[in-house]
């Protein structure tokens, strides 16, 4: 397992600066497609700075470091570079202020956790064609924020990179293919990933994911004469390609990553697959159909240094995953919707417009102060498979609630079947709709900062679970049932323009699909 020989101790930064743009144009690189007639193998973990291995390492289904980046769709090629030619390929590892979209138009668009990553490890897949026991090496590097098709930065074999000797090749067969995950944190040489083009930032309109890349590259450091099928190169994968290396399942965008939890149909399709998923590859978050294609001094006609691509299949990117140990909390199983200047540009009904991001209406908290609006989070999980009374799975927390002079008020957990555009409700705004069921009371508990907090189930309520108390009120959840949820609570202090019976306010929702 990974986990036990990637402890992500140490840490060595790399350079995170933009560079110049690429050529507008991408060329043709069919030439440089050489076909897999080998089985791609697991040659292990390579300790890099030890030059160990452990060997027949199951470095896929009992791996224990994060995923956060995973392009590894097969499609049955590889490309055949010569001596000292890199490719220079590209994808997104998100940050915590991402989106999470469904846009048939962008790739594999989810949020992050984390500004940065300790990366402890990576996997490369490459073929060679040279005869007999002829080894394979290679340098790899990798950098923060990089533009598709731009000169790397570092440059292969510069100081960040790293070289990779005494590979497997070929051996006795005609052509050898190989997977290899590469141990950084053996000799501390994990390195810090800044997430989101080193950024840390996602506008809330008008932004694109390729602003977002991360770089990295792949030189082939091995002797080869281009000449039948003297070459080495990396694995071609993403999408498209040769149909017998077509997988199945298929491939889809973010799966294998930490952040396979999205539900668009093409983006990763169904319910979320958090821990890591290993039973489909993916395509590479935000990989591009082009990469640069260079040399550092090598023989490299042709092609000329430039940006390429395959003609769209297979698509111009490379296998690459990159491991993390990110100790991030299990996503959400709720998504927010009903955010004030974010899902509508309703404004709240006494100009008290959330200043808390994605909260609810504003309210007033003893000494006129302002709470920013309650925001509604979910932990837990919305499985039904094996649940049990007693057993607490999904948990609903509020913040932000106000507290009056002489305590706190009265909150409620709240479910509905639909959702609407905004009504005004009370001193807030609500968007969940239909038969509404008033699952809780609760009062809330003063949260230490002024304002309360309430968390859902606890202890004395009707029911241990949500679902539970749901089926209590005649509204049973089966697999497949999406429930929306929103919090009302009492607001004894008004604000400016609004009275009674206007005495009541709400978070913003939370929407839960209920799985297996």
């Amino acid at each position: 397992m990974l986990r036990s020989l990637i402890t992500c101790a140490g840490v060595t930064l790399l350079g995170a600066s933009a560079f110049a743009q690429a050529k507008s144009h991408s060329l043709n690189a069919h030439s440089m497609l050489r076909p897999v007639t080998s089985p791609v193998r697991d040659a292990g973990v390579y300790h890099l700075g030890l030059g160990t291995w452990t060997r027949h390492a199951d470095t896929v289904n009992g791996i224990n470091n994060d995923v956060i980046y995973a392009n590894t769709c097969p499609t049955g090629y590889y490309s055949g570079l010569l001596t000292q030619e890199y490719v220079a390929d590209e994808g997104r590892v998100p940050s915590a202020n991402g989106p999470v979209l469904c846009d048939t138009g962008l790739l594999s668009t989810n949020k992050g956790c984390s500004c940065s990553y300790t990366i402890c490890g990576f996997q490369i897949a490459y073929c060679s064609g040279l005869p007999g026991l002829a080894s394979v090496n290679v340098n790899v590097g990798f950098q923060s924020a990089y533009v598709a098709c731009a000169v790397p930065n570092p440059l292969p074999g510069a100081a960040g990179t790293f070289n990779l000797t005494s590979l497997p090749g070929a051996g006795s067969s005609v052509q050898g293919c190989w997977l290899v995950t590469v141990d950084l944190d053996a000799t501390s040489q994990s390195f810090s990933m800044a997430a989101d083009g080193a950024s840390c930032t996602w506008l809330a309109t008008g932004d694109v994911a390729t602003n977002h890349l991360f770089g990295w590259t792949f030189q082939n450091n091995t002797t080869v004469t281009g000449v039948g099928n003297s070459y080495v190169g990396p694995l071609i994968a993403g999408n498209g390609g040769n149909i017998a290396f077509v997988p199945n399942p298929p491939c889809s965008m973010v799966d294998m990553t930490r952040w396979d939890t999205l539900s668009c149909a093409g983006q990763g399709g169904g319910t979320a697959k958090w821990p890591t998923n290993m039973s489909e590859d993916g395509w590479g978050m935000d990989s591009q159909d082009r990469f640069r294609d260079d040399t550092t001094g090598g023989p490299i006609s042709p092609p000329n240094p430039g940006c390429y691509y395959f003609g769209g299949n297979p698509v111009g990117s490379f296998h690459l995953k990159l491991f993390s140990l990110t100790n991030c909390p299990p996503p959400q199983p709720g998504v927010d919707g009903c955010r004030q200047g974010i899902d509508f540009a309703t404004n709240c009904p006494c100009s008290n417009n959330p200043t808390n991001s994605g909260a609810g209406c504003s309210a007033v908290s003893f000494g006129n102060v302002q709470t920013g609006g309650a925001k509604l989070s979910s932990s837990g999980t919305s499985s039904l498979s094996g649940t049990t009374p007693g057993v607490n799975t999904l948990k609903f927390t509020v913040v932000n609630i106000p507290v009056n002079g002489q305590g706190t008020d009265s909150t409620f957990l709240i479910s509905g079947p639909t959702l609407q555009a905004p009504l005004i409700f009370g001193q807030g705004l609500r968007c969940v709709a239909g038969a509404l069921k008033r699952l809780q009371i609760h009062t809330a508990s003063n949260g230490g900062s002024g304002f309360a907090t309430s968390s859902w189930p606890a202890a004395g309520d009707f029911q241990p679970t949500i679902q539970a108390r749901a089926t209590q009120l005649g509204d049973p959840y089966s697999v497949g049932t999406v429930r929306h949820y929103f919090i009302q609570y009492r607001q004894s202090l008004f604000e400016p323009g609004c009275a009674l019976p206007n005495n009541f306010n709400a978070s913003q929702s939370q929407t839960v699909t209920w799985t297996m």
